[in-house]
């Protein structure tokens, strides 16, 4: 989807939709990560960014569930 697309939807589909995308986000990542072990900075960098990422994506899951439960 575009972005020019996403102005008229909802935040909760929009928080999902990047959800989504720091998953796949975090794959690609752990793919690179095991390309570079060999390479310490540069592993360490993308472990880094590969937490990182994990922990954005739990934050919104996290506050999403506790949308949905305020609202029920």
């Amino acid at each position: 989807m575009e972005f020019t697309g996403l102005n008229d939807v909802s935040i909760e589909y929009l928080a999902q939709e990047i959800v989504d995308s720091l998953h796949i986000d975090a794959e690609i990542l752990g793919a690179l990560s095991a390309q570079v072990v060999d390479i310490p900075d540069l592993h360490a960098l993308t472990e880094e960014v590969l937490g990182n990422t994990i922990g954005h994506a739990e934050i919104l899951e996290k506050t999403q569930n506790s949308e949905c439960r305020t609202q029920n």
